[in-house]
């Protein structure tokens, strides 16, 4: 409210000095200047002449030449018109520059306001989205198919913990194997996560309302021909160690990017006795689920965008 009335205040103060200034102008257009006015007559002239005074001022060319150059020179500053456009000008000048502070001014805070607003609408963006986590379990023995490739069910629950629903929910999951031989799983996983951004927003598929869960029981298996790949240099042993990786993308009405939630578990056997458990042995009879377990992968175990 102040800064309006100081603003006020200042537009009147100009329209004051610009309508004084065009009043004193006016005014001053309204005499005819010297050279337009009436020649006085001889009679005049002679009443009006004062005594005349010889004075040795050169010859009559000298005389017209010194006045010829003084011609259009007068006292600086001798009209009061002159006075008020000097103060005018001052004025005017002064008022210029309080408009360029408190236009600098209004131009910061137009930038902080816009920035506090754009984080606020980012943190109720945050807030309002849907955020969709995954459990995983193990539910079957760990078996082999035909072609020998180990092979385990697993039941994947997604959950929408956010307060809006998540459109076109998408669940990719693999078995990778930790050897000297392959890539470390979040290297593998980052590749694919980074592949699954790249493309267009899916709304067509699974439709999560928040608290709303699916529950989804895959078999997954393990590659034979990688098994053997990652076993070559510790023969005749031919432990493996599998691990579990899994993206869970999706998106809403308002996501700049497609959202991902990403997992990464080692599967180990459980020995009597020894709570972090072992490797699995290839052709080894059929492992329980009862002795089968999942453990987080350290530090990248689980994230999500």
């Amino acid at each position: 409210m102040l800064g309006r009335l100081q603003k006020a205040t200042w537009l009147a103060l100009f329209a004051c000095l610009v309508g004084g200034f065009g009043f004193v102008v006016w005014s001053a257009s309204q005499k005819p200047p010297p050279h337009y006015r009436s020649s006085p007559t001889k009679t005049e002239q002679k009443e009006n002449q004062p005594p005349k005074t010889v004075i040795n001022s050169g010859t009559q060319k000298d005389r017209d030449k010194r006045e010829q150059d003084t011609e259009g020179y007068g006292p600086f500053l001798d009209k009061p018109t002159d006075w008020l456009l000097v103060i005018f000008n001052g004025l005017l000048a002064a008022f210029t520059w309080r408009l360029w502070i408190s236009t600098n001014r209004l131009f910061r805070v137009t930038n902080i306001a816009a920035e506090a607003a754009k984080k606020s609408a980012d943190a109720s963006l945050l807030a309002l989205r849907p955020w969709v986590s995954c459990e995983v379990s193990i539910i079957s023995d760990l078996t082999y198919r035909s072609n020998g490739d180990p092979c385990i069910t697993i039941r994947f629950i997604l959950k929408n913990n956010g307060h809006s629903p998540a459109m076109g929910v998408r669940l990719t999951q693999w078995f990778h194997l930790l050897s000297p031989v392959h890539t470390l799983s979040i290297h593998v996983q980052q590749r694919i996560a980074d592949l699954l951004k790249g493309l267009p927003a899916q709304e067509r598929g699974l439709l999560l309302f928040p608290g709303q869960t699916h529950v989804s029981d895959i078999e997954l298996p393990i590659s034979r021909i990688e098994i053997e790949k990652s076993i070559e240099d510790i023969k005749p042993k031919k432990h493996f160690f599998p691990e579990l990786i899994g993206l869970v993308s999706y998106t809403y009405p308002l996501a700049t990017h497609n959202p991902q939630t990403g997992f990464i578990f080692y599967l180990r056997k459980i020995v009597p006795d020894e709570t972090y458990g072992f490797a699995f042995d290839l052709d080894e009879p059929i492992v329980p689920a009862g002795n089968i377990t999942l453990r987080a992968h350290g530090l990248w175990s689980e994230y999500a965008t």
